[in-house]
């Protein structure tokens, strides 16, 4: 089997920017939306920077847009994780109501249920609203809302 080729990443190229000792500029208190390590901020020629530890290098704006980028892609798993929910504790109601369960056992399903479905729903709203990506048209979703959830 054929050896893969690599390329040298940052860290191979930087030794130093493994132990963050000869780290640029300041710590920024933002994370890497790569590898989730702290960001060092740094400013030339007139640029915002930011860089981890491991060599993840990215422009104030390209930052900025990966991080609408995930709070999207988070809403998203959030909607879809949401609208589960609803539909497990439906299902758990109605086999308690098969089994002739206690009308208790029912209803604390049905109230997660409904406690699901209206927190998707202003999951939902947020998602109309559209994130504001700052390289991007603003106020328009990537994806319809109505065609990934049906409630």
């Amino acid at each position: 089997m054929p050896e893969e080729e690599t390329t040298a990443d940052a860290v191979e190229l930087d030794q130093r920017s493994l132990t963050g000792d000869d780290m640029p500029g300041s710590p920024s208190g933002l994370t890497c939306p790569d590898c989730g390590g702290a960001l060092w901020e740094t400013c030339q020629d007139h640029l915002l920077q930011y860089r981890c530890h491991v060599g993840h290098a990215f422009l104030a704006e390209v930052l900025l847009e990966s991080q609408a980028e995930e709070i999207e892609r988070s809403l998203w798993t959030l909607l879809r994780i949401l609208k589960e929910r609803m539909a497990l504790a439906h299902h758990l109601a109605n086999a308690e109501r098969q089994q002739d369960s206690s009308v208790g056992a029912i209803r604390h399903f049905e109230a997660q249920a409904e406690q699901a479905r209206r927190r998707a729903e202003m999951i939902r709203q947020v998602l109309l609203l559209g994130e504001v990506n700052p390289l991007s048209e603003p106020d328009m979703p990537k994806q319809t809302v109505d065609e990934q959830q049906d409630f």
